[in-house]
């Protein structure tokens, strides 16, 4: 009533107010209480401050089991335009940090007078919280302070783990920006830069240190903790074994480290797999291993790729020459951390893609010999749910890419065709009948591609959305319309390669392709790099000793990363069209190349049944 009669509110006033809202949340949980309808309605202005009201769908939860409902349990509860998006995938337990999103709606909506995801029924309001962001609301309001923004977005991540842990910690970043609460209702913003700094700090999650972006949900207070916030000390016997278990662990980090090192393949050498002669990388590193090998795998390591936003690393592993062999992805963390499995694909999984905001993975399965039909799953990643089947391809996937605003999905195998499919109904319907499956007949599909006359080998999108790119077994490089289902350009491989992989640069600038061997014909592997403004392949040389089986742009779109059928990795210079440094990392052939979300560290994956994390120097360019 007040934001609708006064207006938004000014920022110093809306943050005393929901500092008040932070610490109330924090006395509920403490007491084991989630309260699970935090919206507008609900948040009473008193001459004190705010108050939080009605409990009607409250939720009681003990810290020595699951939460215990006043309300139903398994009911999607709650009012649309302040709902959670893990509240409508069906996890369990909901916690604290859902309370946090709702109120960060609740704190756009003061802010700027209007819902987060305004217009749309309410299973349109449902799929945007979990699938889109909502306008910055520095386009709403002028004039707001970066440190408050940022606030209000780190309380509506989609995922749980990248908000604030609990309600004292926003209270505590909020607390700079707060007005008195004697002049709550007119003083302006007004902070010092020694305040802005330290409330940017905790607003970004900078200081004081977070626990790990993906550590476990945080453990529900007991009931009759008083003051949980509070660790305990450990007492000098303690600390005096925490010291002596830390030498240990070191020493034998160190040791293992040397034998590590000593049992993989060479790290550095040149393009004929030969030792390096002195100065042949001009002493440049870009790779610096992390000394991270994830555990063996079961079957070929075939994909790999970063959730944005999140960092989460996915695995698609199998094996494609035992086709009634399942496949399956491991999902884990920035450190290798297993975090979980996705399970249930009947053969191995040969691509994977994330949506742009994490929320979305989409794994395509394929086998040699083409006794399994192909099929895509999708999966929500916040609760491993499986969403949907699609039955691409009847004789296996080769390639999926999922469109920038996540609404679209595109997949391509071994019928010589491009499908794009309607990913908002496909999560609708999910929502309602998990695991339904769809066909190429069905109204999910929304049309098909033609134009290569082999397998499609790999799909994608361009970064602005607008063309799609494919390459095939047709030696071929396409560049299509696919909104308007027309072929805009294609190029041929100069040298006689299938086209293998292809990736965008992050600026859209540049497409690059790589080519390998198609059947007993005589080529020579190369990269193929297209200026996409004037769709233009560059016609410098740009030849490679193997053939190509993974491409990636590093951030700073000028550095091209492959990988080779043989478990090399060449750093190529774009601008300058030359090799700049070559490893040999696995003992077999290199399929994926990822880079993290920060543009910080990599992951490679390799039919050697491993996967290693590296760390990215790209300030040695």
């Amino acid at each position: 009533q007040h934001v609708r009669k006064h207006g938004p509110l000014p920022v110093g006033q809306a943050c005393e107010f929901f500092r008040h809202a932070a610490l109330g949340l924090q006395h509920a949980w403490e007491k084991g209480i989630l309260h699970r309808d935090i919206k507008p309605e609900n948040l009473l202005i008193t001459e004190s401050g705010l108050k939080i009201l009605d409990l009607g769908l409250a939720r009681l939860q003990t810290s020595d089991g699951p939460v215990a409902g006043l309300t139903e349990s398994g009911a999607i509860v709650g009012t649309p335009d302040y709902m959670t998006p893990e509240r409508t995938s069906g996890s369990d337990p909901i916690d604290i940090r859902s309370d946090l999103y709702s109120l960060g709606c609740t704190f756009y909506f003061a802010l700027t007078g209007q819902v987060p995801f305004p217009g749309g029924d309410i299973i349109e309001k449902v799929l945007r919280h979990r699938m889109e962001e909502p306008v910055a609301m520095e386009r709403l309001r002028q004039g707001m302070p970066q440190p408050v923004l940022a606030i209000q977005r780190r309380l509506m991540a989609k995922l749980p783990a990248d908000r604030f842990q609990t309600p004292a910690e926003l209270a505590a970043a909020l607390a700079p920006f707060a007005a008195s609460p004697e002049n709550a209702t007119s003083t302006p913003w007004v902070i010092s830069v020694s305040q802005l700094k330290v409330s940017e700090e905790v607003s970004t999650g900078k200081a004081p240190p977070l626990p790990f972006a993906h550590a476990p949900i945080p453990p529900t207070p007991p009931i009759s903790a008083r003051k949980p916030l509070k660790a305990d000390q450990p007492s000098r016997k303690s600390r005096k074994l925490i010291w002596l278990s830390a030498f240990v662990l070191t020493a034998g980090l160190t040791v293992w480290g040397v034998h590590f090192l000593s049992s993989r393949p060479s790290l550095k050498t040149t393009q004929d797999g030969q030792s390096p002669q002195p100065g042949a990388s001009n002493g440049i590193e870009r790779l610096e291993p992390l000394g991270i090998e994830l555990e063996a795998q079961a079957d070929e390591v075939n994909a790999v790729a970063f959730a944005p936003k999140s960092g989460l690393l996915a695995i698609g592993c199998g094996s494609l020459r035992e086709p009634k062999k399942a496949g399956y992805v491991q999902i884990r963390d920035l450190d290798g951390k297993l975090l979980g499995t996705l399970s249930d694909h009947p053969t191995g999984v040969m691509a994977l893609a994330f949506s742009a905001n994490g929320q979305t993975l989409a794994t395509a399965t394929c086998n040699a010999d083409q006794v399994v039909t192909g099929e895509v799953h999708v999966w929500d990643v916040a609760t491993r749910h499986l969403l949907a089947v699609l039955e691409a391809d009847p004789n296996g996937v080769n390639a999926v890419a999922i469109h920038p605003k996540g609404f679209f999905l595109a997949t391509a195998g071994r019928d010589k065709q491009i499908h794009v499919w309607d990913l908002k109904l496909i999560h609708t319907r999910g929502f309602f009948a998990p695991d339904t499956r769809w066909t190429t007949a069905s109204e999910a599909h929304l049309k098909p591609l033609r134009g290569h006359t082999e397998n499609v080998n790999t799909l994608a999108f361009s970064p602005d959305g607008q063309q799609l790119a494919s390459g095939g077994n047709d030696k071929r490089l396409r560049i299509w319309d696919w909104s308007g289902g027309e072929e805009i350009t294609s190029f041929p491989s100069r040298r006689g390669g299938a086209v293998y992989r292809l990736a965008y640069s992050p600026d859209g600038r540049y497409l690059a392709a790589g080519t390998g061997k198609f059947k007993d014909a005589e080529f020579t592997p190369e990269i193929m790099l297209c200026h996409v403004a004037d769709q233009r392949l560059d016609q410098r040389n740009w030849e490679l000793p193997r053939d190509v089986t993974s491409v990636a742009f590093a951030p700073d779109n000028q550095t091209l990363l492959l990988g080779d059928k043989d478990g090399f990795l060449h750093i190529w210079d774009v601008v300058g069209a030359k090799a700049l440094e070559t490893k040999r990392p696995h003992r077999n052939g290199l399929w994926s190349i990822a880079f993290a979300p920060e543009g910080q560290r990599i992951a490679t994956g390799s039919w050697d049944k491993s996967v290693l994390l590296w760390r990215w120097n790209a300030g040695n360019r």
